[in-house]
């Protein structure tokens, strides 16, 4: 009886030793947290009249109290929503957007008073949100990465873009042809070229409180370049209150880059020393397949981008955008894995964890840890059998 179910514990422990070729996935699935609503899965919504919002079952009575309400939305595909030829009043709020190379992924033409609010775009889409020929239009509390231009706004004017988030786009904001734009309480950073782009056609453009760092020289054909003014009579102070930089030479003023000999009269310094906070996942003992997830939380004033690596190799980067980062081992081979996660900030500021993960194989009806324990159990129980048999004699 010992030697058969010592056996099957051998045989086991040998099947969870073998290393096999294994993938993993982290999902980019919208992941809701004690502050974020549910998501529903909807199709690209495209508006052209306001018909558009009630053939679309959107709330509202298009007035300043009532407004047209798209809310609680993922998409995924394409240009995730597109308003054309509308004044009366609406909001896009609480969604979640993936944008698809070589389109926006909002597009807003033509409109006005307009609200887009606790929003996320990312993935990679040519602009996170283009804002053509539109006036009275606010962007708030927004989170846009991973695009061409995270904001893109031409040929509009008295627009407001307010503690909104910018980073890891090639250029952070954009403003072409346009006038009256606010940018106040963002962060823009970490993008590629241009944290803040004024082309030449923009005037009157007020740009204060803002942390601005480490845009550009990410690779060495780009310098460093948190921002650019070509146009004329834009300010990057409000009169008392200018921005942050992390580039920032001289306490009394900071060069705008550009034609339009632009300061910050009031600067101040952008400075991140501190190592992200990483709280990590428990090490864990899991069945092969059983759709188990390691979840890790993580914090930081400029999250970029976390790295995940199984057993040193097979590292894959993405954009680090919310706190809670999971990892789905259903792809995990049985057997004894070492999962590292690596999150890094803008200012390249590093912290990392390793957990253990032991899979066990599932062989019978899906059945894994339990034969595991089973046989212990049947093994143990045997031996007492026999030691109070032994006694008897």
């Amino acid at each position: 009886m010992i030697l058969v179910s010592t056996i099957m514990v051998l045989s086991l422990s040998v099947l969870m030793a073998a290393h096999t070729e294994y993938s993993f996935y982290v999902s980019n699935e919208p992941q809701p947290t004690l502050f974020q609503p549910s998501y529903e899965e909807h199709i690209p919504v495209t508006i052209v009249d306001e018909n558009g919002f009630i053939a679309h079952g959107f709330s509202g009575s298009g007035t300043i109290d009532d407004p047209y309400l798209i809310e609680n939305l993922f998409i995924s595909d394409g240009t995730c929503i597109k308003i054309r030829n509308i004044d009366s009043y609406h909001e896009i709020r609480n969604c979640y957007f993936e944008g698809v190379q070589g389109f926006p992924a909002i597009i807003l033409q033509n409109t006005s008073n307009g609200v887009i609010r606790d929003c996320i775009i990312e993935g990679d889409p040519n602009y996170g949100v283009h804002l053509s020929s539109v006036n009275n239009t606010i962007l708030v509390d927004s989170g846009f990465y991973g695009g061409n231009h995270g904001v893109v706004i031409e040929n509009s004017y008295d627009c407001d873009i307010v503690r909104c988030i910018t980073s890891n786009n090639e250029y952070g904001v954009s403003t072409l042809q346009s006038h009256n734009i606010t940018v106040t309480d963002c962060k823009i950073y970490g993008n590629l070229r241009n944290g803040i782009n004024l082309d030449e056609g923009t005037s009157g453009t007020l740009i204060f409180n803002n942390s601005i760092g480490w845009n550009g020289g990410i690779i060495t054909i780009y310098p460093l370049s948190n921002a650019h003014d070509d146009g004329i009579w834009n300010r990057w102070d409000n009169g008392s209150m200018g921005n942050r930089w992390s580039n920032l030479a001289t306490p009394s003023e900071y060069e705008i880059e550009g034609n339009a000999g632009s300061e910050d009269h009031f600067p101040s310094a952008l400075i991140d020393l501190e190592a992200p906070i990483l709280s990590g996942s428990e090490d864990l003992r899991i069945d092969s397949g059983s759709d188990s997830i390691a979840m890790w939380n993580a914090s930081d004033a400029f999250p970029y981008t976390y790295e995940v690596s199984v057993d040193g190799t097979n590292a894959e980067k993405f954009l680090w955008i919310e706190n809670n980062i999971t990892v789905n081992l259903d792809f995990l081979s049985a057997g004894q894995h070492n999962l590292t996660l690596e999150v890094r900030d803008a200012r390249g500021n590093v912290n990392q964890d390793t957990i253990n993960i032991i899979v066990y194989p599932r062989l019978v009806g899906g059945l894994g840890t339990e034969i595991v324990v089973l046989a212990s159990l049947f093994s143990i129980l045997s031996l007492i059998v026999i030691i109070l048999l032994m006694k008897r004699i």
